[in-house]
This record gives C-alpha cells, structure tokens and sequence, in this order.
C-alpha cells in the first residue's frame, strides 16, 4: 500500500491536525512542497505554509525551519489546550 492510501484510513484521526511540508534540494522543491500540501488538504489539516531551501542549507533556511518549527509547536500547543 502507498503512503496516501495508508494515511486515509487515518482520515478522521488527522482532520484539523497541524501539518507541515518542507523540501531541500536542486531542481523543482517549490512545486514538490505544493505537491505534498495538496496531498495534505485531503484530510482538512490545518496547514501551516511549508518551506523550500536549496540544496546549500543557509542560515537564513535555518532560520524559516526555527520559525516553522516554532510555529508547528505553538499550533500543536494550541489544538491540544
């Protein structure tokens, strides 16, 4: 079984779940991290925008993951409180 078919068993589990997509790499990440987050608008997540570096992780890419992780976390703090 794929990943898709896998994770819709757990459709009612994830509805409104955080979720976040991120992609690093040389070629197309911005069209892959669009791809996942249409993947993940199946299960009506809340979705917080995912991000894309490129192959040569910078500080300023190390700095979006700290926000992204930051927020991830305050919106899992939210959904469980």
């Amino acid at each position: 079984m794929s990943l898709l078919t896998e994770l819709y068993f757990l459709k009612d589990k994830l509805v409104t779940k955080p979720m976040a997509a991120f992609a690093t790499g040389i070629g197309s990440q911005t069209k892959t991290v669009e791809n996942i987050e249409s993947i993940l608008k199946a299960f009506n997540p809340k979705l917080i925008p995912g991000i894309v570096t490129s192959n040569e992780i910078s500080d300023a890419d190390l700095q979006l993951a700290g926000k992204l992780g930051e927020e991830l976390a305050k919106t899992i703090s939210n959904t469980v409180s």
